[in-house]
């Protein structure tokens, strides 16, 4: 179970990752990228929390 759960937190990391990487090259106002991010840590929070009955 703890190796599941290790495995979608760095799958998840890289997801994140490779968000904040791809909005920095967008050109965005630091305060829309910040934005962004944060509907996508909610996202992520939303489907490892509806998947899996609580935050891994």
């Amino acid at each position: 179970m703890a190796g599941t759960t290790a495995a979608r937190e760095v799958a998840a990391a890289g997801r994140l990752r490779t968000a904040i990487q791809i909005l920095s090259d967008l050109d965005l106002a630091p305060e829309e990228v910040l934005t962004h991010i944060d509907e996508l840590v909610r996202r992520l929070s939303r489907h490892s929390v509806g998947r899996h009955g609580s935050l891994p």
